[in-house]
This record gives structure tokens, sequence and C-alpha cells, in this order.
């Protein structure tokens, strides 16, 4: 694949969510142009009306999560001729008859280190496999987090660290990568690199209730139990839970690092 280039100045469309999609939308308003703003339905929006006042849009720009579904809504797209989508913490899959519009294509942010833990909560599953764990640019194609990639950065996982602490890594890395790449795409472009797909893994949203339970009959080692653990704790909230009779009992991890 060619170099990607974009304009000094770009006319965008962002599908954005939470404080990530927050600071995204400060620094396309700072430098480029919004056409329109999608925001999630309201049971997953967050930051939803941070987002609206940063973004400085008209009502009739805004659309909510599925309106892209709607051909009169891609048409206004087609109309308004954008450089380039992005997509930021957007649970939705985009339609190729979406994501072909811009001229640039649409940029997605993943906080996981493709083609590792593709899907939903990449930040849980370098706990249970020893994925490796991270942050990606990359742009959409017909898959679920498989086109090529733009930029990556690693994160490696501290030892008093859960997957809630890697979530919240993650937000901060891939922010600050977003306006390193959006500067570099502008000045000198980037080469798209196609992913390995033969190293992918891939989860999806339903799955991870399954990893919730600790079963106290098997068999395995001290760091193969505290992992698992970790995998289900976000930061000081936990999910996971072992069972004693007919009860259940919610099990927590604290590890500090010793004086």
């Amino acid at each position: 694949m060619d170099y990607l280039r974009i304009a000094k100045k770009n006319k965008v469309v962002l599908f954005v969510n939470d404080i990530v999609g927050l600071e995204v939308v400060k620094k396309i308003k700072e430098q480029d142009e919004i056409g329109f703003l999608f925001i999630h339905e309201k049971k997953l929006r967050k930051c939803g009306e941070q987002i609206i006042q940063a973004a400085g849009v008209s009502q009739s720009q805004i659309f909510v999560g599925k309106d892209i579904l709607k051909e009169e809504v891609l048409e206004l797209l087609r109309e308004y001729k954008p450089d380039i989508f992005i997509t930021c913490y957007w649970a939705h899959l985009l339609r190729p008859e979406a994501f072909n519009i811009p001229k640039f294509g649409c940029l997605n942010f993943h906080p996981a280190l493709l083609p590792y833990n593709r899907g939903w909560y990449p930040s849980v599953y370098p706990f249970l496999d020893g994925s490796p764990f991270g942050v990606t640019l990359h742009l959409i194609d017909e898959g679920a987090d498989t086109g090529p990639i733009i930029a990556q950065r690693e994160i490696i996982p501290k030892v008093h660290e859960n997957s809630g602490h890697l979530y919240l890594n993650a937000q901060k890395e891939i922010t600050s990568l977003f306006f390193e790449t959006w500067e570099k795409l502008k000045l000198e472009g980037i080469k798209p690199i196609k992913q390995d797909h033969s190293r992918f893994t891939y989860h999806s949203k339903k799955e991870i209730s399954s990893y919730d339970e600790i079963n106290l009959d098997e068999v395995g080692t001290f760091k193969k139990l505290i992992n698992k653990i970790k995998a289900r704790m976000f930061v000081e909230k936990s999910f996971a839970f072992i069972k004693v009779g007919n009860k259940k009992y919610k099990v927590k991890l604290l590890i500090e690092e010793m004086d």
C-alpha cells in the first residue's frame, strides 16, 4: 500500500465516544473541519455532552449510532465529500458503503496491539493468555479490527496492574499516539502496514463473563491464579468470584511495592 498523506486541513466526519473521543474532537476542531458528528446511543454514551459542546456543530450535523445505516444519511456524507472518517472507541462496525466514502478512508482507534486481541475487552486477555498489549491506529476494512496499521505503541503491564489499569493506560497512550500520528500524516505521510493475520486473536463481547468464576479445584500455579484475578479486576472493582456451597464470594487482589 502507498503512503497515506492527508491534507493540511481536512473535512472530517467523527464517530466518537468516551474521554479519548473528546480529546480527538478538540484536536480536530483546532486544525480541521468537523462536517458531521456521530455519538453513541444513551446507554453506550460517555462524555456525550462534552463531546457535542467541544465539536461546536449544529444539531443538523449530529447523528446517533446506527443512523449511519440510513441511506439519506449516507447521501449527506457523499455530498459533503469528506477527506477522512475517524472512529474512536466506537461500538458499531461501519459497512463498506460508509467507510469507502471519504477520500483517505477511515482511521480507527483500537486499545490493543493488533493483530492480537481484536474485538472486545482487549485489556483482559494479556493476563489470561500472555498476549502482548498496546494501542493501535489502523484503517478500517470489512473485518473487525483487521485493517492496515498506521501506528502502534506497546504497553508493558506493571506487576501491580490489572485489566482496569491497562484500559486507563491505553486511553492515555492512544490519545498521545493519535496527536503524533495526525501531525505526521499531514507533514510526511505514513505507509500502512498489513496485519499478520496468521497471529490474530479475536474475542467477542459475550465471552468475558466466562472468566469471572475462580475454580477452587483447578490445578495450576500461583502466577496463573493471580493473573486470572487481575484479568477480572478494573482497578479496585472486581468481577471475579468463588463459589462455596450455594454462595458466591467476590475476590479482590492487592499488590503493592514494598519499601
